[in-house]
């Protein structure tokens, strides 16, 4: 085989190409490392740099201009809510004012709020299953599961055998839970005169049949949202 500057081995590839190879790669490594000391290292001043650089502040500052665009006109910014235009609002902040002050005035006793549908369910003594509960006070099974177990602790119902089914049990309230029913109604009765100030037994009539029928309402739209 003919030798030339290239000696070709075995297979016909050049001996001595990978070495020329890295010797290229390090001269252009050379060049590419002096070219850069000498330029020395972008700033703000060159227009590759500065370019992109405005570009971007002129994006922020324009969601700027857009934002308080947006808060000095209500409308734009999707906050033109009246808040006392349908009765959705109106009743979710009644019951959470009722609630606050239900909790002040049933902590001295040793109770909450989020018993009284139980306390209610049970005032007479009966024994009912946790399933029949959390329907009858329209609580989700592990909430109702967490809330039993709560008064539970504290001594305020007991849990017997269920003889019509193995599985379950009946709850039912204690003695000293029942003790404290009639203070805990007369708590709850403490400023509804001043709730109900300015109406007319006919407007609070009114008012109860209404709420009557819009959380019958509201439990059908619930079944059926969880059916689907």
């Amino acid at each position: 085989m003919r030798r030339t500057n290239g000696t070709r081995a075995r297979g016909g590839v050049k001996r001595g190409s990978a070495t020329a190879d890295r010797a290229a790669g390090e001269r252009a490594k050379g060049l590419l490392a002096k070219g850069l000391r000498a330029k020395g290292p972008r700033t703000a001043a060159d227009p590759a740099v500065a370019a992109p650089a405005a570009a971007d502040r002129a994006d922020v500052l324009n969601v700027g201009a857009r934002a308080r665009a947006e808060v000095t006109d209500p409308a734009a910014a999707g906050l033109d809510w009246d808040l006392q235009a349908t009765p959705a609002p109106l009743v979710n902040s009644a019951a959470r004012a009722l609630t606050r002050l239900a909790e002040r005035r049933l902590r001295p006793l040793g109770l909450s709020a989020s018993q009284m549908p139980v306390l209610y369910l049970l005032r007479d003594g009966g024994a009912v299953a946790q399933k029949d509960l959390a329907r009858f006070a329209r609580i989700e099974q592990p909430s109702m599961a967490q809330l039993l177990a709560r008064m539970e602790r504290d001594g305020l119902i007991r849990r017997s055998p269920d003889p019509a089914d193995g599985r379950s049990s009946l709850v039912s309230l204690t003695r000293a839970a029942q003790a404290r029913l009639p203070a805990a109604r007369a708590a709850l009765k403490t400023g509804r005169a001043d709730m109900l100030a300015g109406f007319a037994s006919e407007d609070v009539d009114t008012l109860r049949r209404l709420l009557i029928r819009l959380n019958d309402n509201l439990a059908r739209m619930v079944e059926s949202e969880a059916e689907d």
